[in-house]
């Protein structure tokens, strides 16, 4: 059987293949780019990606719920009495939603797909601004 290599490449740099029968906790896998060379043994990078797992996985959770409410505050709002305040009559409600996400499903993938062409902070941040423009204007 032959040995299957392992190749990681943070922020692409150029990596040194290790052949995965030789992996052990001692053994450094060794990352090598044009102004940094670092080593890290298998327990190291358990250790990292441990720590980074902890710190960025309740961020995004939140993130997520939040979102989430959002979601389903247009639906709660109706329940609250939206209809009477804004004096929606028959379906003048399921058009108001038709108009909020029939948009967000047909942008939600292009702007996915511009996310991973221009840097995210970028494009949220633009995008944020073009939404307060338009709110303001």
């Amino acid at each position: 059987m032959a040995p299957i290599d392992i190749e990681m490449n943070p922020m692409d740099m150029e990596t040194e293949k290790i052949p995965a029968h030789s992996v052990e906790e001692k053994d450094p896998i060794v990352f090598k780019g044009e102004n940094a060379h670092i080593e890290l043994s298998l327990a190291a990078e358990k250790r990292l990606v441990r720590k980074c797992d902890l710190r960025v996985a309740p961020v995004l959770f939140f993130l997520y719920m939040l979102s989430f409410l959002d979601r389903i505050n247009i639906g709660n709002a109706k329940i609250q009495g939206l209809q009477k305040e804004l004096k929606f009559s028959g379906s003048q409600y399921n058009i108001a939603l038709l108009i909020v996400f029939v948009p967000f499903i047909l942008l939600e993938v292009p702007s996915n797909i511009a996310m991973k062409k221009v840097r995210p902070s970028t494009w949220l941040s633009g995008l944020a601004v073009c939404w307060g423009t338009i709110l303001l204007g």
